[in-house]
């Protein structure tokens, strides 16, 4: 009995120790920074991919955040929905906002009976294939954007440019314990994104 309990003593205080480190590391990392790159202001260009797959339920409230922000027409982002076999009203709710900042493209049109276990994957390299933008920006179908997103957005590239830039995503709030452990574990995977980023281990 007291190995037993050696044994377990011995496994938390490894676990807790990992942890510690692990914690450590992505907070040096997090407060670490890279020199800014030079860009052209002037022509800094945004396309949206957004693959989805059955999300009849979120694409308008997505896509209508994204058309009320401010600035929009200053913008001028191109918005690709790259639609991955939806058997539900998705695509017919896409095309029926009638946006010129919009195009709906289907997965199946390019597939052409490959073999394919990534299809989301597949979907954000088709869309990647349209898109036009200096910046291309990724969402999902079941995302919202506050009306200041595309403006803070171009802002933040003409300061720190970069080929790459990693944002934050907010968990809606519910008052229950799993949407809080959720809203948790996603704020550490962001950091730990953040951390292997900065170390080129992504």
């Amino acid at each position: 009995m007291l190995y037993s309990v050696i044994y377990y003593a011995l496994i938390v205080s490894i676990v807790a120790l990992s942890y510690v480190l692990l914690l450590i590391y992505i907070l040096k990392h997090w407060r670490s920074s890279s020199p800014s790159p030079e860009i052209d202001k002037e022509n800094i260009s945004i396309s949206i991919i957004i693959p989805v797959r059955n999300e009849a339920e979120n694409i308008a409230a997505c896509l209508q955040s994204i058309l009320h922000n401010e600035e929009i027409e200053e913008i001028n982002p191109q918005i690709i929905v790259v639609d991955d076999h939806s058997t539900d009203d998705t695509l017919q709710i896409v095309r029926a906002l009638n946006s010129k900042y919009i195009s709906a493209l289907e997965l199946k049109d390019v597939m052409l009976g490959q073999g394919v276990n990534a299809y989301k994957k597949m979907a954000i390299n088709y869309g990647h294939s349209k898109a036009s933008g200096s910046y291309i920006i990724q969402l999902d179908g079941d995302v919202t954007v506050g009306k200041n997103y595309l403006r803070t957005i171009k802002a933040f590239i003409e300061k720190n440019a970069g080929d790459f830039i990693a944002a934050p995503v907010v968990i809606s709030e519910h008052d229950s314990f799993l949407a809080r452990f959720q809203g948790l574990d996603m704020a550490g995977l962001m950091a730990l994104t953040n951390s292997g980023i900065d170390t080129g281990h992504w």
